[in-house]
């Protein structure tokens, strides 16, 4: 059974100026994207097909996962688990995962 290590409100970017509530999920070996709303896809990325996750500590508190077809990039909803997720994605994903301040 999935157990998410790590669960967080985002709001997925679907094109420049909107945005789907997703559920961003941190498990052991996969980030899962889960549609609030049921109306659009969920995605589930296994840790071997991410390119980079990095995460922007600025203006745009954002969220990008990188894989070979495409880049997410997502809004966070909530700041004070950031530092969490941080950590969790630095444990779990190492040398794929970066952020900038």
């Amino acid at each position: 059974m999935y157990s998410p290590v790590l669960k967080l409100p985002i709001e997925l970017k679907t094109g420049f100026f909107s945005t789907i509530p997703y559920s961003l999920e941190i498990s052991k070996r996969t980030v899962i994207l889960k549609s609030v709303s049921k109306s659009s896809e969920d995605f589930y990325i296994p840790f071997s097909d991410i390119e980079n996750i990095s995460i922007f500590f600025d203006k745009r508190n954002e969220i990008e996962i990188s894989i070979k077809e495409k880049t997410l990039v997502a809004l966070f909803k909530k700041e004070d688990s950031l530092n969490d997720l941080r950590m969790t994605l630095h444990e779990l994903i190492g040398n794929k995962f970066s952020v900038f301040y």
